[in-house]
């Protein structure tokens, strides 16, 4: 999903001004306060509505919320302009709303949780188990009621809430301005109309929000699985849809709305929908601008987007790939009058049942205006552009599109040539040099707007023909707008210590040029007069210098190295302008200038002398994974940027590869397999500009040191579910991130317990096996065959086998260095502990053996 800020920033800084400006208290929420006055954490509030109703509580205020989760048995009613911020640890001012969740439960049992009805702030505290039952107005919005203001809820979780009609997380009525930003919506439930939100007569934002698996439970004649518009104008931008259900809109329905949608995502909508993977727009004039819709399957019409009811939409710089429609319309259907204008978009790989895979129109007056509509199907006929009739007005017009078919599709300038994507295979739909969608298109296309879907310029001259033509489809061609189809240029150069202990460095001079697949070979030219060529061979060695040639992607890659024990020899490579050349395969040449100095000067780039020095892991040493490497402070004036690299010594991947500020000393935790790395670090002087082609590139001066390390092993970490009795144990530091930061409600982070190894690297571990019981809500890891193959071959039906999760020893098999892992038994509810403690394992046996059977050693790990 891209992201395009600009506008974004300048809103919330104005918004910032405002409040910086007014005046604002600041009191405070726990469950362990007094509930006196609440001016501190000691005499804090005890709840939401006790803080809300306090005299001394006013507009504007700001009000704390420790972590916790607040039960509530009727809605907590929001009637001044308060801002809330949750994830407080209860002391001081320490706040991390991922890990010291803030959450109001409604406990399935209370209509709504929260009903806002003043401009009121919601920040970082999620809802859940939010129920809205009842008559009127009670039926909606399981979660929050926003009624006739701005409210702005960030940063939450919506999850597990539920509306009896419409709105299972959120209800907005007459909420213009109210903003929804940053938040989680999972799994929430309503009967008919909008699983998630439910927005009317509102002109409001969602932002930054992901909607999953949220649906509507009464059938095919429900709308809006994630949203339902009705009688609104809310934008809708970067926002990801994924697995959402509803018989008329997966993910969004609106009815007689004007809805502004930007720069989504729709993917994977539940199989059980009907009509509109993505969208469904009803007597609606939506405009829909850069969006992605991909693996949608309805049952019926429209498999990414159904447009009905004399819609009027327009549907501008999306990408429709590999959605399927069970009847018409794999892409997008137009119903019986619908007006929609469909402008730089590219329709691809989409299928029906039925009639049109790419695009279907019943009986409307669809525009389809520079687009790309190739490689779908249908099981009955016209695989890219189907009508429901060849008479009368209501056929869809096409001009300056590229469209499958036998012949080009009726309209001005339409054509039926195989595009020539990048990389379609790979989901790839930008165009290559020479594509007869370069410069084929219409300026003038109504809704055509002045960025493609990567955000470069809309209208350039990509046939270098002297008129700058808008392309088909959604990407505009950029490699003819710059000079030679250069993509990128890095001039360096490095005082490299090959070793920590080396007294004196080697001297590196560093040259990569990338382009595109039309150029043949590479020369440059320094300022000093030195005149090198980059052949088109894989490698080429010439005394102290290298040149490589290789192809990533579609990208052709140039270097040049040279390397030399005396600083004199980099004389041929100074400071100043460098003239690169790039010679085409049909035998032209283009050439294009890069200033190698400081910007915006005539000064040289200074070199920056300190020798970097990696104190932790030593050089030569082991460390368990994740690994967080040290260094030494930097004190070089002339030094504006550090740089790591992590390089695995066997195969050359490069697995880290991170800039960082001229005062950090430490690196962030990296998970490394078990193994041998090269680790390079970078005291340099850095830039990063474009030339005046437009070409951009990066620059610079750097000393550097190359170290060693060798990963043993990695951290194990173990979970406790207080609510379940259950622990849970990963290797993974994604599992373990993801229960930290999406359900600590549910599991308490325990910390590291033992070290096992990610890969089979050392000779005699085996495989540690997990399996699932959703009956005991609990995991079980073995190292034995025969108990792994008995549970999948005889109980199936209980366990879930789950795969290898890490490696381990079996006992007579450890080395030295290691330690037992035991393993318990609770007969009670059939769950098992593992613990590497001696104090935990003599505790169990003497204390809990009536509890706990002790059935020995697991296996063997590293402490």
């Amino acid at each position: 999903m891209k992201v395009r800020t600009c506008r974004i920033v300048q809103i919330a800084l104005v918004g910032l001004l405002c409040v910086c400006a007014a005046r604002a208290d600041m009191f405070y929420i726990s469950q362990d306060g007094d509930n006196s006055d609440g001016r501190s954490w000691a005499t804090a509030f005890s709840t939401f509505q006790a803080a809300i109703d306090s005299p001394s509580v006013e507009s504007g205020d700001i009000i704390r919320v420790k972590k916790g989760v607040y039960t509530v048995t009727a809605p907590i009613v929001v009637h001044k302009a308060i801002t809330f911020y949750g994830g407080y640890m209860g002391e001081g001012a320490t706040r991390n709303p991922a890990t010291m969740v803030t959450a109001v439960d409604g406990g399935g049992n209370v209509a709504h949780c929260l009903r806002i009805t003043a401009d009121a702030t919601l920040d970082g505290v999620w809802v859940m188990q939010g129920r809205a039952f009842g008559s009127g107005s009670d039926n909606e919005g399981g979660a929050i009621v926003i009624e006739n203001c701005g409210a702005t809820i960030y940063g939450g979780i919506f999850q597990s809430n539920s509306a009896e009609r419409r709105g299972g997380a959120i209800a907005a009525r007459g909420a213009d301005g109210a903003r929804i930003e940053n938040c989680t919506f999972v799994q929430n439930v309503a009967g008919s109309e909008a699983g998630a939100i439910y927005i009317l007569d509102s002109a409001m934002t969602i932002t930054d929000c992901s909607f999953t698996q949220n649906s509507t439970e009464y059938g095919t004649g429900t709308r809006g699985g994630a949203i339902f518009i009705e009688e609104a104008s809310p934008t809708v931008s970067r926002c990801l849809f994924t697995g959402n259900l509803a018989g008329h809109g997966a993910s969004i329905c609106t009815s007689s709305a004007d809805a502004y949608i930007f720069d989504c995502e729709f993917a994977g909508c539940d199989l059980d929908s009907v009509f509109g993977g993505g969208i469904y727009n009803y007597g609606s004039a939506t405009t829909i601008d850069s969006c992605l819709f991909y693996s949608n399957q309805v049952r019926s019409n429209g498999g990414a987007i159904y447009d009905g009811a004399a819609s009027s939409s327009t549907v501008v710089n999306c990408i429709v790939r590999n959605n399927y429609a069970g009847v018409n319309g794999g892409g997008i259907y137009i119903d019986e009058g619908g007006s929609t204008q469909v402008t730089n978009c590219t329709l691809y790989a989409n299928g029906a049942g039925g009639l049109g895979g790419g695009v279907y129109n019943y009986e409307g007056q669809p525009v389809l205006t520079n687009c790309i509509v190739w490689e779908n199907s249908a099981g009955g006929w016209s695989p890219g552009v189907g009508n429901s009739s060849d008479e009368g007005g209501n056929v869809l017009v096409a001009n300056y599109s590229d469209i499958q078919g036998t012949e080009p599709y009726p309209g001005t300038s339409n054509i039926v040539v195989e595009p020539s994507f990048v990389n379609a295979a790979g989901d790839d739909l930008r165009l290559n040099p020479g594509s007869p969608c370069i410069d084929a298109g219409d300026n003038s296309a109504p809704g055509i707007v002045s960025q493609d879907f990567d955000g470069n310029p809309r209208i350039i001259d990509g046939d270098l023909d002297g008129t700058a033509t808008v392309d088909l489809g959604v990407y505009e061609y950029q490699g003819s707008g710059i000079a030679g189809h250069i993509k990128w240029i890095e001039i360096f150069q490095i005082e490299l210590y090959p070793d920590p202990g080396d007294e004196a460095p080697v001297y590196l001079f560093l040259m990569t040029v990338e382009t595109e697949d039309v150029v043949e070979h590479v020369e440059f030219l320094t300022p000093g007069g030195f005149a090198c060529t980059i052949p088109n061979d894989a490698y080429v060695p010439s005394g102290n210098t290298e040149t490589y040639h290789y192809v990533s992607g579609s990208t052709h890659v140039w270097q040049y190295w040279g390397q030399f024990d005396n600083p004199a020899d980099l004389a041929n490579y100074g400071d100043g302008t460098y003239l690169v050349t790039a010679h085409f395969t049909n035998g032209s040449t283009q050439q294009t200038a890069v200033w190698y100095g400081v910007p915006d000067t005539y000064d040289p780039v200074p070199q920056p002398t300190q020798k970097p020095n990696v104190t932790s892991p030593p050089h030569g040493g082991a460390t368990a994974s994740p690994v967080t490497l040290q260094w030494d402070q930097n004190t070089d004036s002339n030094v504006n940027t550090i740089f790591l690299a992590v390089i695995d010594s066997d195969t050359s991947e490069k697995r880290v590869s991170e800039n960082f500020g001229v005062t950090d000393t430490s690196s962030d935790a990296y998970n490394l397999d078990e193994g041998w790395y090269d680790v390079e670090l970078a005291f340099g002087t850095f830039y990063g500009l474009s030339n005046a082609d437009g070409i951009p590139f990066q620059y610079g001066k750097a000393t550097s040191v190359r170290s060693q390390i060798e990963v043993l092993y990695t951290s194990v970490y173990r979970f406790w579910a207080p609510q379940k009795g259950r622990h849970f144990y990963t290797i993974s530091a994604r599992e373990k991130q993801k229960l930290i930061d999406q359900y600590a409600h549910v599991w308490t982070y325990e910390g590291p317990v033992f070290k096992a190894c990610a890969t089979p690297y050392y000779e005699n571990l085996v495989p540690v096996y997990r399996f699932w019981s959703d009956s005991s809500s609990a995991h079980f890891y073995t190292i034995k065959e025969s108990e792994k193959d008995k549970l999948i071959e005889q109980y199936a039906h209980v366990w879930t086998y789950e795969g290898v999760v890490m490696y381990a020893y079996p006992e007579g098999a450890q080395p030295a260095e290691t330690r037992p892992v035991y393993r318990f038994w609770k007969a009670s509810d059939n769950t098992h502990f593992y613990t590497m403690s001696e104090s935990e394992k003599a505790k169990l046996m003497d204390q809990y053996a009536h509890i706990y059977s002790y059935e020995g050693i697991a296996f063997y790990c590293y402490e």
